[in-house]
């Protein structure tokens, strides 16, 4: 089952945002946060990940189709970026 994980506290390394989804990193800015997904993820087959697409369902309260960034592209592990965790 694919994982969902949320940093808020420190802006996270690129090594290790690319050890959490598993591969080359692909970043959405959606509202106040930041999503991180492994940029072949699709390709690759990874399968939805349900999780992340709730919480983000519930985070924002709408469907999410921002800057070319849709729900349905939320596959493998997930990194959501907050607060201080988004990267600069």
């Amino acid at each position: 089952m694919s994982k969902v994980h949320i940093i808020d506290d420190k802006e996270p390394t690129l090594e290790e945002l690319q050890k959490l989804v598993g591969g080359y990193i692909e970043v959405y800015d959606v509202d106040s946060m930041q999503i991180v997904l492994n940029e072949e993820g699709r390709l690759i087959g990874l399968p939805v990940n349900k999780k992340a697409m709730d919480y983000l369902q519930k985070e924002l309260n709408s469907n999410i189709k921002t800057g070319g960034f849709k729900i349905s592209t939320l596959v493998g592990d997930v990194v959501i970026l907050k607060g201080k965790g988004k990267l600069t």
